[in-house]
Formats: C-alpha cells, sequence, structure tokens
C-alpha cells in the first residue's frame, strides 16, 4: 500500500545510524511500538515487531542496551525530515521544557527523586522516583487549524550533580542551529529556563517568563565625552514588574491567535536590565492582561529588544502544545513503560517513544485530506480535526491491513495472524 510504503520510506531515512542488521531491528521496533496494544516494554512490544521470530528476542533487547547508535544522528535526521516538510526561509518556533518519567527500580540508570509538575499543587508537592527529561519539540501548525503540534526532535537526560537543564537546553539549540543553519529560532520556554537569556545562543532568540518582582533597572545613559572611570553597564533601579504594572496607564489593545482563537489583550513593553538573570544584555520586558482582568498580569521576557510585544505574548500563550505532547506519549505510547535499567537504557527507551510521536505525525499529515481519512464517532459527525488517537489509528490501520494481507497468503501465516490479532485485542488496555 502507498501509506506504507510511505511509513517504510520514513523509516529507511534513519538507516544511515545504524548497521544493516540494527537498521531492520529499528524499523521492527519502532513499527512494533506503534502496534503494540500491551504495555511497552521491549518485551510487550516484540511480539507486534517480530510476529515470525525471525529475529532473537536478546537483539531487541540489546538494541535499547548495547547497540552501537547515537541518539544524536536521529534526532538530527528528524529535524532534517520535519524542516523538508515546513515551508522553506520561515522561522522555527520550539518549545522547551522538562518533564519527570516515573520508574520503579533503585537500580534505573539515570533515576532520582524529583517533583513532578503534573500531580504537584502548591501546598503539596507530588515526589516521584523517575527520568527527568528535558525535551525540545518544534512547534508546527496543526493542518486543520486550532491549537499547533509540538513535535520532539531532541533530548536530554538530566542526572543530578550534572550538567543543569537549562544547559542541557542550549546544548539542543546549538545543535539545532547547527542541523539547519538557514533557520532562524525562536526558542519558547518556562521561567525556569530564563537564565539563558544571558546565554549567547547561536542567533536563537529567547522568550520566556518573568518573576514579578524581578531586579530590573533602566538601561545605562550614554557615557559623556571625557567622563572618567569604568561605563556604567546598568541605569538606576526600576519597580519591579508587578509595580511597574500597577503604575502603567497606557495600555495597547491588541488581538492574538491563542491555540487557534483570537483573543484580545493589553500588552505594554520597555526595554530593561535584568541584571541578576541576563546580565548587562538588554531585554524586552512585557506586561500582558486581559482586558476583563487587569488584575491578572503575565510577565514576559525576550532577548529580541525589537520584536512587537504582540507577538511575544503570542508565541508564550502557544506553548502549551509541549504539554500535551508529554501527555499523550505517556498515555498512548507509554513512553514511561519500558523497564530498561542498565547505563544508557532508560535514556534511550525514552528517546523512541518521543521519537515515534514525531514520526506518527509526520506520516500522517501529508497524507491528511488526501488519500487518508480519520474515524468520526456518530455523535461528532462533523469532526475536522485529527488528534494525536486518530493520527495513531490511521497509521495502525494501514500497518495491520498490509501485515493481514502479506501473512495471510499462506495457511501458517493466516493461523499466525489470527493469533497475533486475538492477542492484540485480549491485551489491549
Amino acid at each position: 500500500m502507498q501509506t506504507v510504503s510511505g511509513w517504510d520510506r520514513l523509516l529507511s531515512t534513519f538507516s544511515w545510524a545504524f548497521t544493516q542488521p540494527t537498521a531492520a531491528t529499528f524499523r521492527r521496533l519502532i513499527t512494533g511500538w506503534v502496534l503494540a496494544t500491551s504495555r511497552r516494554t521491549i518485551s510487550g512490544v516484540i511480539p507486534f515487531a517480530d510476529p515470525g521470530g525471525e529475529r532473537s528476542h536478546d537483539s531487541y533487547h540489546r538494541f535499547v542496551s548495547h547497540a552501537a547508535w547515537a541518539a544524536a544522528d536521529l534526532w538530527q535526521t528528524l529535524a532534517e525530515a520535519i524542516d523538508r516538510y515546513l515551508e522553506p526561509g520561515k522561522q522555527l518556533t520550539v518549545l522547551g521544557d522538562d518533564t519527570v518519567y516515573k520508574k520503579t527500580g533503585k537500580q534505573v540508570d539515570g533515576a532520582g527523586y524529583y517533583r513532578d509538575q503534573v500531580r504537584s499543587t502548591t501546598l503539596v508537592p507530588s515526589i516521584v522516583w523517575g527520568l527527568n527529561l528535558v525535551v525540545l519539540t518544534v512547534r508546527i501548525p496543526h493542518p486543520s487549524g486550532g491549537e499547533p503540534l509540538a513535535l520532539p526532535i531532541n533530548m536530554r537526560l538530566f542526572r543530578k550533580g550534572e550538567t543543569s537543564p537549562q544547559e542541557l537546553l542550549m546544548e539542543m539549540i546549538l545543535e539545532l542551529t547547527a542541523w539547519l543553519p538557514e533557520r532562524t529560532i525562536t526558542l519558547v520556554a518556562d521561567g525556569f529556563y530564563a537564565s539563558l537569556a544571558k546565554e549567547e545562543l547561536a542567533g536563537a532568540r529567547l522568550i520566556t517568563r518573568l518573576r514579578k518582582d524581578a531586579a530590573i533597572f533602566e538601561l545605562p545613559a550614554r557615557r559623556r565625552r571625557g567622563a572618567r572611570g569604568r561605563p556604567a553597564r546598568k541605569g538606576k533601579r526600576l519597580p519591579p514588574p508587578r509595580e511597574m504594572a500597577r503604575r502603567v496607564r497606557r495600555w495597547r489593545r491588541v488581538t492574538i491567535d491563542q491555540r487557534g482563537t483570537p483573543t484580545e489583550r493589553e500588552v505594554y513593553s520597555r526595554r530593561v536590565i535584568w541584571w541578576s538573570g541576563g546580565g548587562a544584555r538588554p531585554v524586552q520586558l512585557v506586561l500582558s492582561r486581559h482586558p476583563d482582568h487587569p488584575a491578572h498580569v503575565d510577565y514576559y521576557l525576550t532577548t529580541d529588544q525589537t520584536a512587537a510585544p504582540e507577538e511575544i505574548v503570542e508565541h508564550y500563550v502557544n506553548r502549551w502544545p509541549i504539554e500535551d505532547t508529554f501527555r499523550w506519549v505517556k498515555q498512548h505510547l507509554g513512553g514511561e513503560q519500558p523497564q530498561a535499567w542498565r547505563p544508557g537504557a532508560p535514556e534511550r527507551a525514552a528517546a523512541i517513544g518521543l521519537l515515534t510521536y514525531s514520526l506518527v505525525w509526520l506520516w500522517f499529515l501529508p497524507r491528511r485530506g488526501k488519500t487518508l481519512r480519520f474515524t468520526t464517532s456518530p455523535w461528532y459527525p462533523a469532526k475536522q480535526r485529527a488528534s494525536f488517537k486518530d493520527a495513531l489509528a490511521a497509521l495502525r490501520s494501514c500497518l495491520w491491513r498490509d501485515r493481514n494481507k502479506r501473512m495471510s497468503e499462506t495457511v501458517s501465516g493466516r493461523r499466525l495472524i489470527l493469533a497475533l490479532m486475538l492477542k492484540a485485542l485480549a491485551v489491549a488496555a
């Protein structure tokens, strides 16, 4: 089938990163990961990856723990594939954040105790044992409009006592600018990564949140000719952003696109020095509030001093797709479920889950509305926007149809495909 051959071609673009036998294992493993209806442990994926038992089950376990391949090669290939899908020459918006993959077992390499942001509240934090992953995604528009998509294109495992999450995110940005030198990159991250404002990100601009009580200063006054002493690096201290918002009288009303919906906002901006986080580098402070709720003000910061305030606000309010990506990878692809524990294996297994999410969308998007349809429910006949669950179901349907056709050519094949499909139904969560 044409749709299945498209999936095969997509996976074959990664073959250069492996030896020939390992490339075959990779293609089977990713396909099995998509088809699996049980837990995504390696043992749970093998029956769907290799129903005929053509390769030893050890080869799939060793692919994660011992095989000679580098995740950076896979991420680079994926970034280049996404770049070919997008319109050339346009700005690339990437979203950076971290998430915790819950694990069990004290010997899981790289695991530690971390605060789970999803389950924690202000008063009751949730501390879990697991992996802390710093993930970089590229934001692309959904062909049906509405909320954009965030496709993972790089990942790092944070280990306590080693490189900080901010430094890991900076490393990934520098890699991305090297992979895609013709793209202008905008990095959107939450306030935890605001300290990157003082870093040189190879031309990439940063958009993030700023604390409402941050110490900010005016830009230094122009130095008089003949003045003695070292030039000033900052001006006089300004009121903190929270107090500044109370004093602003001239707010400018703008309309932004917030996850596919036009929304009115009031904005105010000025250039400042954020000494403690950004050093002497001038940044742009943007205050934003909803006209109907003037007491609630959001405070944003960007290293782009010339950008329009409404552009900065629109970029940040559309940061949410990365949270949806984490949810779908965990819920529909079992990103937390692999039981790998040997050195390097948990990080590789996590990378495979995130990579699979991007590959499913990359396969689905060019075919949306052309040769492929997704199933709608009787109570939702007018549905126009495909979710990740729809994209995953469409790919599974094509793969099962092709596998059934090929394996049904012999009596033993028909028996095997029937047994496999019954098992898939029996273990479906």
